[in-house]
């Protein structure tokens, strides 16, 4: 995407679905998605290449279960990031 008009600030929120909310929830919410659709590694290249075709100045992702991978990638894109855990016992947080 274009960058944003001097003086502007692009943001964008991206719910990722966690990959252990999306199988522990497949049979009541996703029982019509093909799994290979809901698997992370064939998911996450495709979380990248969006973030770096729109190009916003904050990215705000939630459900983020593979920080480490995703801040690997988003890195050399020139973004640095945080996690903070959700504060329950699921693995992902934002």
């Amino acid at each position: 995407g274009a960058p944003a008009q001097e003086g502007l600030l692009r943001v964008m929120s991206y719910n990722l679905l966690s990959p252990s909310i999306a199988y522990n929830h497949v049979r009541e919410l996703y029982r019509a998605v093909p799994p290979p659709v809901l698997d992370w590694q064939a998911r996450w290249s495709t979380i990248v290449g969006e973030v770096e075709s729109l190009s916003p100045g904050v990215v705000g992702f939630q459900e983020m279960e593979h920080f480490l991978q995703l801040e690997q990638a988003l890195s050399q894109l020139g973004y640095q990031g945080i996690f903070v855990p959700r504060d329950n016992e699921t693995r992902d947080g934002c």
